[in-house]
């Protein structure tokens, strides 16, 4: 009889552990993205398009000259961007993680981490950074339509936006 409660008993804390671990890894909708019930237009931003925009953006802007501008989609969630950076002589591989979010109907990016060579580069210069490409975005994806929604999928920005 104990035999046969101490099975019932491993049983349960069998079932309850293997449950617990299933509601632990059940896919989620990734943090940070929202997706709406349903919108008028979708649109997807491909990454080789964000790369020409931002690599657009700064062609003119000296000291520092960027270059070899790419962005890549790094689901659920965030853009990495990599580029080259040059002051005189010196040369240094950029990167920056970026975090998309939805913010009074535009796409704005949020700088998660920002680096120069090895080198992380402090948050008040991070913060410059983050404006100016705001305001390039919003410029690029301006028109009559309110953003509702962003998803970051393997080949850019899913955007849903209602007409207004």
């Amino acid at each position: 009889m104990r035999g046969l409660f101490l099975l019932l008993i491993g049983f349960l804390i069998g079932f309850l552990l293997g449950a617990g671990l299933m509601l632990w890894r059940w896919p989620r909708i990734p943090a940070g993205s929202v997706l709406p019930q349903r919108s008028d237009i979708h649109i997807t931003v491909a990454d080789r398009y964000l790369s020409r925009l931002v690599e657009q953006k700064v062609a003119g802007i000296d000291p520092p000259r960027i270059s070899h501008v790419a962005i890549t989609s790094d689901p659920p969630g965030a853009l990495v961007a990599r580029a080259d950076a040059r002051l005189g002589p010196i040369s240094a591989p950029v990167s920056m993680l970026l975090h998309p979010v939805v913010e009074n109907g535009g796409v704005q990016l949020r700088i998660i981490s920002t680096q120069v060579g090895a080198i992380p580069l402090p948050a008040p210069l991070s913060g410059a950074i983050e404006q100016s490409v705001n305001a390039s975005l919003g410029q690029a994806l301006r028109s009559g339509a309110r953003v509702v929604g962003i998803t970051v999928h393997p080949q850019g920005l899913d955007i849903f936006l209602n007409y207004q």
